[in-house]
């Protein structure tokens, strides 16, 4: 029996803050579904070097990357999937023969849950007009899945460097100001911190209105609570964070993730309370 804690292989959550994050309880939930010798383990650090370092030690079999280091990684790996290589950016590590293997995750979960929503559409016929808000790393994926879903986009953040060069790399247009949009928009894709207290100008706002919101904690963000309340339909962060973890998942152990297990794990340690007669739509299948 596997017990010895240098005999197990770890998986690491580099970044910060991620004391609060739910990818330990998605990933050792898995791991403890197939009884695999695996350990999933937060690792809160702001330096770089330290992330490196840790991928180097021989027990560690790769891990996830967010906020700071998803573009800063990408010098210390071997390869990209091309995917990685157009976004520029990383949220998935897997070491194999000591060389670092680095995917993005991100751009799959957006496509995959906004692709449904968009399916439901009732004006299928129209090509949706899409907005995304903030500029930062996530945005990277958020304006790939648009370029793969072949929506045209707007591109709004507070910071004019940052969207210039965001339109430049992939497409797009910069907005200035929200207020002067004149085209219908079909789909927002947040990707700016809760702290931000985001919402829309009140005349982008109708009962088609895709929002996909990336941020899951807290579970109902400003821009959450506005959509809804103007019955937009909505992709929850939680969701998002699902999907990408399940993908990774897939990614670190080479078998399918055990979905229905993880999300009610999800729903026990997140969607509690009053929560559970309000669950974030994909995760009713599993209750």
């Amino acid at each position: 029996m596997i017990g010895v804690d240098e005999q197990l292989q770890k998986f690491y959550l580099f970044g910060t803050p991620v004391a609060l994050s739910l990818s330990p309880l998605l990933h050792n939930t898995g791991f403890k579904y197939y009884q695999l010798p695996f350990v999933y383990e937060l690792r809160d650090t702001s330096d770089i070097q330290k992330v490196v370092d840790t991928l180097n030690v021989p027990n560690t079999r790769g891990g996830s990357v967010t906020i700071p280091h998803k573009q800063a990684i990408v010098p210390y790996l071997h390869e990209l999937s091309d995917s990685a290589k157009q976004i520029g950016a990383v949220n998935t590590v897997i070491k194999t023969d000591n060389k670092l293997y680095g995917d993005n995750t991100d751009w799959l979960a957006i496509f995959k849950l906004l692709n449904a929503k968009l399916e439901l559409r009732q004006n299928k016929n129209s090509s949706p007009i899409g907005l995304i808000i903030g500029a930062g790393g996530t945005s990277h994926a958020a304006c790939y899945a648009l370029n793969v879903l072949g929506i045209k986009f707007y591109v709004w953040n507070r910071s004019n460097d940052k969207t210039e060069e965001l339109v430049k790399k992939f497409g797009g247009q910069a907005c200035s100001d929200l207020t002067q949009l004149t085209e219908k928009i079909d789909v927002v894709i947040g990707t700016v911190p809760p702290t931000a207290q985001f919402v829309l100008p009140d005349q982008l706002l109708h009962k088609e209105l895709i929002v996909v919101e990336l941020v899951y904690n807290p579970r109902k963000t400003a821009l959450i609570q506005q959509t809804e309340k103007h019955q937009c339909q909505t992709v929850e962060g939680i969701e998002l964070l699902l999907e990408q973890g399940l993908v990774q998942f897939k990614l670190f152990s080479r078998r399918e993730a055990p979905r229905k297990e993880i999300v009610q794990q999800f729903i026990e340690k997140y969607c509690n309370g009053e929560m559970k007669n309000d669950l974030p739509a994909s995760f009713r299948l599993f209750n």
